[in-house]
């Protein structure tokens, strides 16, 4: 009977934690044994981690190896930062049937949380004379991890009218509902 759980289940990209899945057996431990593992989930081995423990591991399957007398068998995987934006990864080790051994519960999912930027908007002046010089100015500013290319959605609203009230520079995209503007990587 052989199981598998991860603990911790969530780790930081960036961080020194990382993802440790436990392979337990249970019963006659006087015989190696090797059981299949089916690698699953967003993140890919390789590019988003490594692992040390199991005796082999592809973007899609591995084994591990008990030894003679042991009946647990840890395989970690070490989140590699990337420096992108991007969601949440997931990794899942899942306990293929196989020969000389039964599967108990449920596959074991860990996640690799990226770090998400954080973004404002503000603007500077809040009202300005419709025959006026002076603009309003709305300021995008991100905060946190900003060394990946962003574009954030943004929605517009109010009773001012696009060409006829007002005319606008510097987003990526602009109708009269949305847009959307562009941090370039490192901004």
């Amino acid at each position: 009977n052989v199981t598998v759980s991860v603990s911790p289940t969530n780790v930081a990209e960036e961080g020194s934690a990382n993802l440790v899945y436990t392979f337990s057996r249970f019963g006659d431990t006087s015989r190696a044994l090797t059981i299949d593992v089916g690698v699953s989930g967003t993140a890919t081995f390789a590019s988003d981690y490594t692992q040390t423990g199991a005796a082999s591991l592809t973007t899609t399957s591995g084994t591990v190896t008990f030894a003679v007398g042991v009946s647990t068998v840890r395989v970690t995987l070490d989140p590699s930062p990337d420096g992108l934006f991007e969601p949440n990864e997931t990794a899942t080790l899942t306990i293929v049937p196989g020969t000389g051994y039964t599967v108990l519960g449920s596959p074991a999912t860990g996640t690799i949380i990226n770090h998400v930027p954080s973004v404002s908007v503000v603007v500077t002046p809040t009202s300005v004379a419709e025959n006026g010089s002076a603009n309003l100015l709305y300021r995008f500013s991100r905060t946190g991890n900003v060394s990946g290319e962003l574009t954030i959605p943004f929605t517009v609203g109010g009773s001012a009218t696009l060409q006829s009230d007002y005319a606008q520079s510097g987003a990526t995209t602009f109708t009269a509902i949305d847009g959307s503007v562009t941090f370039a990587a490192g901004a």
